[in-house]
């Protein structure tokens, strides 16, 4: 993975993606979990809350594809260490 501000090795990268799906989860899942471990290791609290970005964006909504602007909402993630 690519961007500009962090490079990831190919085999990190497939890494990744192995373990995710072995535990059936995605990699957002993996980076949240890693997250959540570092807050509970910095804080020493067993119980952390952090903020994740979902799309607001319901497809249930007609014509909802034609529709323009950010469609975002942002929910507290609380996770028991």
């Amino acid at each position: 993975v690519v961007n500009e501000w962090f490079t990831m090795p190919a085999d990190v990268t497939q890494s990744l993606e192995r373990f995710a799906r072995e535990q059936g989860a995605t990699i957002n899942n993996v980076a949240q979990a890693a997250l959540s471990l570092l807050l509970s290791r910095y804080t020493g609290r067993s119980d952390v809350v952090f903020g994740v970005t979902i799309s607001g964006r319901e497809t249930s909504v007609p014509d909802h594809e034609r529709m323009v602007g950010m469609f975002l909402n942002t929910l507290p993630l609380r996770t028991a260490v």
